[in-house]
This record gives structure tokens, sequence and C-alpha cells, in this order.
């Protein structure tokens, strides 16, 4: 039976990651099996909604199929969650796999008679119509021609953004790991927006609450330098 497709990038062997092939295998067992759409399941005699790039699963069933211990399996789901793959959300029945920037692994090809992308950047925007009433030349409806969407392809960190980030108080060494962590939470919580820039900038205005690690305040905010330093010495030790 047909279930359609995902997309595996290149780079993904840049980062290291085949190097350990049970992380690796498990890493496009869950690509493979992670839901596209947002649906609810039964699972341990227990309802769950699942958004897109989520499954519910135990160390049990995923280790079964690939022929794995459950502690390979833990071990490789840290390293998982490390690497920025995915987050995982442990409950008393089952854990919640949720693979981040999801849509960039399950984006449907869109034939050229459909509306190619239906949440509209500004420089494409199309203007709000009005429509009159012929007889009374009076305007009765104002028509919205935006979307709500998930992340746009196309939206990244401008330098306006960044200004306007630093204005506010973000570090500007942290501000590209700022909107990373954005792009991340956007993608985990299944976020839609009709003007993502406006997003940004609420979020800017919250990162006291929920990014006090990217605030010029913040003196002990660890350098991107010294996270990647870490990140390379945990690489090499693979």
């Amino acid at each position: 039976m047909h279930r359609g497709y995902i997309k595996l990038w290149r780079k993904s062997f840049d980062s290291g990651l085949h190097k350990d092939p049970k992380t690796f295998l498990l890493w496009h067992y869950i690509l493979c099996n992670v839901t596209y759409k947002e649906i609810e399941i039964v699972f341990n005699r227990k309802k769950v909604n699942l958004m897109p790039g989520e499954m519910a699963t135990t160390l049990n069933n995923l280790a079964e199929p690939l022929f794995l211990s459950i502690q390979n399996i833990r071990t490789s789901l840290k390293n998982l969650e490390m690497y920025g793959n995915l987050t995982s959300k442990v409950t008393n029945k089952f854990r919640i796999i949720t693979v981040i920037n999801w849509e960039s692994y399950q984006q449907t090809e869109i034939p050229p008679n459909k509306q190619a992308n239906k949440c509209l950047t500004s420089a494409s925007q199309v203007p709000n119509k009005l429509l009159y009433n012929k007889q009374e030349d009076k305007k009765v409806k104002k028509v919205n021609n935006t979307y709500a969407c998930a992340w746009p392809k196309d939206f990244i960190l401008t330098p306006e953004m960044k200004s306007y980030a630093i204005k506010k108080g973000i570090n500007a060494k942290r501000v590209d790991a700022f909107f990373d962590d954005f792009r991340n939470w956007a993608a985990a919580k299944g976020a839609t927006y009709k003007d993502w820039q406006a997003a940004f900038r609420t979020r800017v205005g919250k990162a006291q609450d929920y990014g006090k690690q990217f605030l010029v305040a913040d003196a002990q905010a660890e350098s991107s330098d010294a996270a990647a330093e870490r990140l390379k010495k945990f690489r090499e030790t693979m």
C-alpha cells in the first residue's frame, strides 16, 4: 500500500550521525513512522492526539523491529536529542517522539494548477479587496486574502529582524541561535501564523520568560563557539 514519501537530505551525513549505525537506523525508522497529519489514535488503551511529525511508542516497540536492545534505543534517543533531531516526552503509558523541523522532511509537491502557497509573503501579498453594492455604491464586505501557515521555507533572519532583536536585549552573538530556537519551538508545536515576522517580534518580547540564555544580561549564557566545541568532542567519542 502506498503511504507516501519522506525527504532525506545529503547533508545528514555532514553531522557525523552515520558514524553511529544504530542511531542512524533509529533516526530513519522514526522518520518513516511518525504521522504526516494530525490524527487521534488509541495507544496502550489511552487516546492520544498526534500532530504532524509525532509518534506514540515505547522503547520495546522501537527495539523489536530494529533488532536492537532497550539500552541501544535509550542511548540512540539521547544522541538524537543532543543533535537536535527530535524531542522525546515520557508519560506513564508511553513516550511521544517529535521530529524537529518535520515539514522539511515531509513536503508534498503541489500541482501547477493549485495555489503554490497560501501563506503569502509581504512581497507577494495580495491586497485586501473591497466588494461594493453596485446599486448603492456602498462598501459591504472586506475579504482577507492572507492565511495562517506553518514556517515558510523562505522565512529567514533578516538584518532588520536581527537589529530589532539586539535593540530589545538579545545578545548580538546569540541572535542566530535565538532564531534557530524559535524555529525549533514552532516546528515542535506545529505553530501557524499569518505574519511570521510579527511572531518573531513577539518571541523576542517574551525572551525574558522563554529565552533568558539569549539575553545580554545573562552572563552565564554559553557562547556558540563553546557549544560547537562540546559537540565536536562528543562526535569524536562516537
